[in-house]
């Protein structure tokens, strides 16, 4: 039986990233690619996650907060806002203080990635709003950094509403597909029925290897046995209906454009079915994650 894909994909950009902040990359992702011609951007959410803590830093959290302990992932998003909340007092008591006053309030580049360092978020600064010269006001820069702490203020409300903040803040209905009692046709009916792109919660992957060079790894000719486990998200980027192959980016990689077959994409379960998460950014399936867009 055939099948026509329900929704045409969107371009993506997913940016690279290490660590427990993937996530939060691949739903970043997913809302900037669906947002697309809405007017609406996840520049803010940029700044948010490039302000998310280190694995380190959360464990220390976590040690050292009162019973009961919270999610890591909550608790992360509390420590983010925590580090933009912290860059909008280090600005003002620069603005307040003798070097302000000196400066008559213009605040050079230097100083401000300086202080973005100091508070673990030397990476927003990359997402500022464009300014035309350096120096430059700093009252500019406070509303910026202070709009990027509300958004992450608001994650922090919206994922204590559930027990998984993916889920949380995706959560317009879910797709699970894949599993040992999944027929390959309904798996592909599902596939083609997904609203790309997606989040996409899986517990096996490939990793790439340094043959696999360019814009573009097809690991269709792969083993699936060479995958390994893993607790992961990844950006479900679209599917070929027509030659079954699955498109995905893996956040460990940015914005490589990994290919596999539908029976590799579908065998990447651990246990649980690999899940799809949509991002609708308006309507009646309007997800909590677009409060925080642009």
């Amino acid at each position: 039986m055939s099948h026509s894909l329900a929704f045409q994909p969107f371009p993506t950009k997913l940016y690279v990233q290490q660590g427990p902040s993937c996530w939060l990359y691949v739903v970043e992702a997913v809302a900037a690619a669906r947002a697309t011609n809405t007017g609406r951007t996840t520049r803010y959410l940029r700044m948010v996650m490039n302000a998310y803590p280190s694995q380190d830093d959360v464990e220390r959290a976590l040690a050292a907060h009162a019973e009961p302990k919270p999610a890591k992932r909550t608790l992360a998003l509390q420590l983010t806002a925590a580090n933009l909340s912290n860059m909008v007092a280090a600005l003002a008591t620069w603005r307040d203080g003798e070097g302000g006053r000196r400066a008559g309030g213009q605040i050079s580049k230097d100083l401000v990635e300086r202080y973005a360092r100091q508070n673990s978020c030397g990476g927003a600064v990359e997402f500022l709003k464009p300014v035309s010269a350096w120096p430059t006001p700093v009252a500019g820069i406070i509303a910026e950094f202070t709009a990027a702490t509300d958004r992450a203020n608001r994650l922090v409300q919206l994922a204590a509403e559930g027990t998984d903040e993916a889920h949380a803040l995706l959560n317009t209905g879910a797709m699970r597909l894949g599993g040992p009692k999944q027929r390959q046709e309904d798996t592909h009916a599902a596939l083609c029925n997904a609203s790309v792109p997606c989040y996409a919660r899986i517990g096996k992957r490939f990793k790439l290897l340094p043959t696999d060079t360019g814009a573009v790894a097809d690991l269709t000719g792969r083993d699936a046995t060479t995958m390994d486990p893993t607790t992961h998200a990844v950006l479900l980027h679209g599917y070929d209906a027509v030659n079954q192959v699955v498109t995905y980016k893996d956040p460990n990689y940015g914005d490589i454009e990994i290919k596999v077959t539908l029976a590799q994409f579908a065998n990447m379960h651990r246990g649980e079915d690999v899940e799809l998460l949509s991002f609708f950014s308006s309507g009646v399936k309007c997800s909590r994650l677009a409060e925080v867009l642009d």
